[in-house]
């Protein structure tokens, strides 16, 4: 009896081990937004994930460089028209 008593709480427990596990990412948030990961499938989206985050990152001071340099040319601002094409050169693609 005491037996099956331990047998049917292990079973019991590795049930709800199943049923409360979590998905492998948060399939329903942004990226930017996403924070738990969990197995594989949420290993290889964290992967992805910070991929894009960094071409995103890029992108985004990429953009700022090229908008900066238009307010540099328009001002005369030669040292921050160099700076702004430096950074250009550096991360933009061309």
């Amino acid at each position: 009896m005491a037996k099956t008593i331990i047998v049917l709480s292990l079973i019991s427990l590795i049930s709800a081990c199943n049923v409360t596990q979590a998905p492998p990412y948060e399939a329903d948030k942004a990226v930017e937004d996403r924070e738990n990961y969990s197995g594989t499938k949420g290993m290889v989206q964290y992967g992805k994930d910070q991929n894009y985050l960094a071409k995103k990152e890029l992108s985004d001071k990429c953009e700022r460089a090229r908008i900066d340099l238009a307010v540099a040319i328009n001002e005369g601002d030669e040292k921050q028209v160099k700076a702004q094409e430096g950074i250009i050169q550096r991360n933009c693609v061309k």
